[in-house]
């Protein structure tokens, strides 16, 4: 699943240039290249579970202090909640509850902001946003 943004985006680089999309004569029509970079920003922010930092990358599955390491000091924290698990066992059920997180990363007036989702100390989720 993480490969598809980019298997998308080459599939469309691979496509001939077509001058626009619709019957000609038959009102407004789109550049197919403008409906081929919407598709990429698309699936790109709807699949992202990694962000990069610099030339390394962090994923879903690292823990904080990986993240800090590759990413360095977010822009902001925040604790949005909390979240209980139970585990059952055969003769008892052990619950632990957790503090979640979210981190905002923002590298530059250029770069998208990223926040990242971590449930304890394990980044479960990566979301890319708009420009400030």
């Amino acid at each position: 699943m993480r490969n598809l943004p980019m298997a998308i985006c080459a599939f469309l680089r691979a496509l001939p240039l077509v001058g626009s999309i619709g019957a000609p004569g038959r009102g407004k029509k789109a550049p197919a290249t403008v409906w081929g970079i919407a598709l990429c920003l698309w699936a790109s922010m709807t699949f992202a579970d990694s962000m990069r930092c610099g030339n390394r990358l962090v994923s879903t599955g690292d823990t904080k202090i990986e993240v800090l390491a590759t990413c360095g000091e977010p822009f902001s924290r925040e604790v949005i909640g909390e979240k209980t698990v139970e585990r059952y066992y055969s003769d008892a059920t052990v619950s632990k509850t957790m503090l979640v997180e979210r981190w905002a990363y923002y590298f530059g007036p250029h770069e998208f902001i990223y926040y990242l989702t971590f449930e304890g100390d394990t980044l479960v989720d990566v979301e890319s946003g708009g420009r400030p």
